[in-house]
């Protein structure tokens, strides 16, 4: 059975390996975010961040340990974090913003609870290098971008420290810089400080822009560090894939107008988005709520049982239907009490025929 657990001083080291660097530096800056951990026979199975204001809170990152995977402890630990968010911390509406494209276990894992989806700004668009090349509006050479391998260590924390303070819908920065290729991603500078990036990553089979951030007041700034991009993707093939995660409104429409693309033929866009589930189902009463969270632990032990669809235990090696553990303890609960109220019945006739005996000898 897994359960839920607010991750402190004590015991972070459990759960340090399964949280990304940038989240451990949001925590120490956000008084609002919350971990808590997710322990499974008392393992460290996984770990969630949220940031928690009442009466809404935003999960952040959701993540279940490899060799919990497909036993049924997300489902169990992700219905008792719910729980625990309304009954501890009075939230009413748990959200989380899903990439699109990606999350596929996430979205599989809150299909479970009464969930509504909500399109938002930011999208994945796939097009390709060659569409990039032949952009009119980017056949300028750059002036002010510098590859991100050309910068120094102290002035990339400087421009990260800037955009997180800069708040203004900008999405965290990635860590570490090398999961992208330096000598692929731009840096705009304007009079040797730098003022945007733009991440650039070659995949092999394609190549990805998953971020785009600027503190820069010039419009040119994303155009610069696109032809920057633009020259540097000379050698690739016309037909690779180019992956943009568009974060933004801003972005979006600057890459629309710098691409020409046309909203009406942009079939490769798709939107991310937010999924809010309302905790109101768990407030009907505490009976209901100890019903479904009973329920929930059931799916979970049929999933544990290997079933891929979740809808039924999988039969075992011979034939028979994989029983769970409450179901046990239930059956041998009924077969003592079955045994004590036999036991007991049997205590009694042999007492009342003694009597009887008794009795006869007496007369």
């Amino acid at each position: 059975m897994a359960q839920i657990v607010q991750i402190n001083e004590q015991n972070i080291a459990y759960f340090i390996p399964m949280l990304p660097a940038y989240l451990l530096e949001e925590l120490e800056a956000d008084p609002d975010m919350l971990l808590f951990g997710v322990e499974s026979e008392e393992l460290a199975a996984g770990v969630c961040a949220a940031v928690v204001t009442a009466p809404q809170a935003e999960i952040l990152w959701f993540y279940l340990a490899q060799p919990f995977r497909g036993t049924g402890i997300a489902l169990e630990g992700f219905s008792e974090l719910l729980c625990e968010l309304q009954r501890s911390y009075g939230i009413r509406v748990v959200t989380a913003d899903l990439p699109a494209g990606e999350c596929d276990a996430m979205r599989r894992l809150l299909s479970t609870f009464p969930v509504t989806y909500t399109k938002l700004p930011a999208g994945r668009y796939e097009t390709t290098v060659g569409r990039m090349r032949d952009a009119k509006k980017l056949s300028h050479a750059s002036r002010n971008s510098v590859a991100l391998s050309k910068l120094s260590g102290g002035k990339l924390r400087s421009l990260c420290n800037e955009l997180g303070n800069a708040g203004n819908d900008l999405v965290p920065l990635p860590f570490p810089a090398e999961l992208y290729t330096p000598e692929l991603s731009a840096v705009y500078m304007e009079q040797n400080r730098p003022t945007a990036v733009l991440l650039v990553k070659d995949r092999g089979a394609h190549v990805e822009i998953p971020f785009f951030a600027s503190l820069s007041s010039d419009p040119k700034a994303l155009a610069d560090v696109m032809y920057f991009v633009r020259e540097r993707m000379e050698g690739f093939d016309a037909e690779m894939p180019l992956i943009m995660n568009l974060a933004g409104q801003r972005f979006l429409k600057l890459v629309r107008s710098l691409l020409e693309l046309k909203e009406e033929d942009e079939t490769g866009f798709v939107r991310n988005v937010r999924a809010g589930i309302d905790l109101s189902f768990l407030q009907e009463s505490e009976r209901e709520t100890a019903d479904w969270l009973e329920t929930c632990g059931e799916i979970a032990a049929i999933m544990k049982g290997g079933s891929a669809a979740g809808a039924e235990a999988a039969p075992d090696a011979k034939g028979q239907r994989t029983t769970t553990k409450k179901e046990n303890g239930t059956t041998k609960k009924k077969e003592n009490g079955a045994a004590k109220k036999k036991e007991s019945n049997a205590t009694k006739k042999k007492e009342s025929d003694t009597t009887k005996r008794g009795k006869k000898q007496k007369a």
